[in-house]
């Protein structure tokens, strides 16, 4: 996957010179608090952020991690990762980790659907998973912004901290996704009419050519206010217009 730049981060692949920002996280107590794993040293962590600079995933399936990267703070502060299953299953689970300096405060979610998008997308994956532990409440809430669905409680399925602990199983299917998609398309549609007819204009939004050409519009409206009024109130209608796909 090539980076993907949002307004607030950079959803890329990791690189070495990531060390410090992935230790803050990685060793984290309450990074940890709901993980079978134990604090990574130095050497593993190294070991690690190498092999995914480089990792690419075939046919046979794979595990594969990308950073989120702050802009303004310029450092990496978590990770969103996919574990791709051979592709003749089409299926793969997706987990993430944030600083809890960064937590609540939107950015997990907004790397999880772009990760969404590229198991969806670019994967074309029919299925894709996520488990948490039963007790990780900021978690399953997450998934279930995202759209999917509690499949399952799972009993004392994960040795945690010397307990057997019980996690959710959440799940969300190519269609289900895509069905997502349409009804933000739908909505941004109408969201940027009502925005450009603000001026009293009246548009054709049944011609597509009108439709292309209005929305084209209203995109770079928005860009041309970041440039001249870079501290102005923007609200959700201008933002939508920044993120539309216009196929």
């Amino acid at each position: 996957m090539e980076p993907v730049v949002t307004k607030r981060l950079i959803i890329r692949r990791m690189a070495e010179t990531d060390l410090l920002d992935f230790l803050a996280y990685q060793t984290h107590p309450e990074v940890l608090r709901y993980m079978p794993i134990e604090p990574l040293t130095q050497e593993k962590a190294i070991h690690f952020l190498r092999r995914q600079a480089v990792t690419e995933i075939g046919n046979e399936g794979g595990y594969i991690v990308f950073a989120i990267y702050h802009i303004s703070d310029a450092k990496m502060i978590g990770e969103v990762g996919i574990n791709l299953l051979p592709k003749a299953q089409s299926k793969g689970e997706i987990g993430w980790s944030l600083h809890p300096n960064y937590q609540g405060r939107g950015y997990a979610a907004e790397a999880a659907q772009i990760l969404l998008t590229y198991g969806f997308a670019h994967r074309k994956l029919h299925r894709i998973t996520s488990i948490c532990d039963t007790r990780n409440t900021a978690s399953f809430i997450l998934m279930e912004r995202l759209g999917m669905r509690r499949e399952g409680h799972l009993k004392q399925s994960q040795f945690i901290k010397g307990i057997w602990q019980d996690e959710y199983i959440y799940a969300l299917l190519l269609d289900e996704w895509l069905f997502q998609q349409s009804i933000y398309h739908t909505q941004t549609d109408e969201i940027c009419f009502s925005y450009l007819n603000r001026s009293g204009r009246t548009f054709d939004k049944t011609n597509n050519i009108t439709r292309k050409l209005t929305l084209f519009s209203c995109r770079w409206t928005y860009k041309i206010m970041q440039i001249f009024i870079p501290n102005a109130n923007v609200n959700k209608i201008t933002f939508l217009a920044d993120n539309l796909t216009l196929d």
